[in-house]
């Protein structure tokens, strides 16, 4: 892969552009690297000590206050005492900058946090399930009482959140849209009845290998709030199952609620209501999946789609979206 135009490989192109980013945001560095092999995060020695994250994402959208948005939140959540990466400001205020991407019409966006040591873990046991509810919890709580600034998050209307229903356009039987389209259904009225108890503010992606976690922390660092939206308590709580019934540890998932009830109430749902958000779930990560995809990736969403039907249809019969199924079954 090389960077469009400059003939660069697409790892110098992007080394360059962080280089580019850092003085437009006020940054004196004395070392610059990406996290890992082909990363668009690079990690930022400053001079007189001290680290920083820095990011590289494309623009997807001009709206500028859903970036003041998430930076505000994130250091109102630092002040609860939610353990978050802070957001790095320049001496003249600057959150974040613009740079040319990689391809032709692309633009980058640059932003800054400072360091949080740990690891993503996929698998999470039930101490760290535990952990993972209690900081769900303590965001919540301090959302619940924050005043978001205006315009700067979606909302959470459909279970697919804006994507595409993609779906049954990409099956051929009837049997297979039928149980996509009541599986959406259902979803849609789960998702209505939790909304009737808390909307505010909440991570939106909340899966395990989306934070850091540092060995002799009992607590994890939330170092990512892209996914921010206003939507239901519960919709964290549903995304944060879905990948914890895929855990080794079959407490996991229990003890995620628990530490969510050791903070604050858990919301006031049914079973079917919380496995519809959990339906929800596995239809929003398909159609993003479809979305997305290219033709080279054909076989593995193909895969991806008859896992999903399965899935589906034990829900539709009995009631629980078990994430571990595959097309065997």
């Amino acid at each position: 892969m090389t960077a469009d135009g400059a003939g660069l490989p697409a790892d110098v192109a992007l080394r360059e552009a962080a280089g580019r980013a850092l003085p437009l945001l006020g940054i004196e560095a004395e070392r610059l690297g990406p996290v890992a092999p082909g990363a668009t995060t690079f990690a930022v020695d400053l001079v007189g000590g001290g680290r920083l994250a820095l990011r590289l994402r494309p623009v997807v959208d001009a709206d500028e206050g859903r970036v003041h948005g998430r930076a505000a939140w994130a250091q109102a959540l630092a002040m609860a005492g939610v353990d978050v990466a802070t957001p790095w400001t320049g001496p003249a205020g600057e959150e974040q900058v613009l740079l040319p991407g990689l391809a032709p019409d692309e633009q980058l966006r640059a932003s800054a946090t400072w360091w949080c040591e740990g690891e993503g873990v996929t698998d999470l046991d039930a101490d760290r399930a535990r952990a993972l509810g209690a900081t769900a919890a303590r965001m919540h709580e301090q959302a619940s009482g924050w005043a978001a600034p205006e315009g700067a998050f979606a909302e959470l209307l459909d279970p697919l959140a804006g994507y595409p229903e993609l779906l049954t356009g990409a099956l051929g039987h009837p049997s297979d849209v039928a149980v996509v389209e009541t599986s959406l259904e259902l979803a849609q009225t789960a998702l209505s009845r939790a909304r009737e108890h808390e909307v505010h503010v909440v991570h939106g992606d909340l899966r395990p290998d989306a934070l850091l976690w540092q060995s002799g922390r009992d607590r994890p660092w939330v170092v990512d709030l892209d996914d921010a939206v206003l939507a239901p308590a519960a919709h964290d709580l549903a995304v944060a199952t879905f990948a914890l019934r895929r855990s080794p540890d079959d407490d996991a998932p229990t003890a995620l609620l628990a530490g969510y009830a050791s903070v604050r109430p858990l919301p006031p749902l049914d079973d079917a209501t919380f496995e519809g958000l959990l339906a929800g779930r596995q239809l929003h990560l398909t159609s993003s999946l479809l979305a997305s995809s290219t033709s080279a990736l054909r076989p593995e969403v193909e895969a991806y789609l008859a896992a999903t039907l399965v899935r589906l249809r034990t829900f539709l019969d009995d009631g629980v979206l078990d994430p571990r199924l595959t097309a065997q079954g």
